[in-house]
């Protein structure tokens, strides 16, 4: 699978930043969906509500290439 997301992530890098923006949203649509469809205690929606909240509140992020984002989210927090 990660084969798959890093051939994905190349290929997200040569859309427009509005093509991304798009794919982004439909990501997300579909997250949401996929939340929807499990159980979840009141807690945890709760959070997932939050940090979904965060995530719309920061914006745009920095231009990252698919590498680096699984890089940085593989780095102890702290580093």
């Amino acid at each position: 699978m990660s084969a798959q997301v890093e051939r994905l992530g190349r290929e997200a890098m040569q859309l427009s930043p509005d093509d991304r923006m798009k794919l982004v949203e439909i990501v997300l649509t579909s997250l949401e969906e996929q939340v929807d469809r499990r159980e979840f205690s009141a807690e945890e929606k709760a959070r997932l509500g939050e940090l979904w909240d965060e995530g719309i509140a920061s914006g745009p992020g920095e231009l990252l290439t698919m590498q680096e984002i699984i890089d940085r989210a593989r780095k102890p927090i702290g580093d």
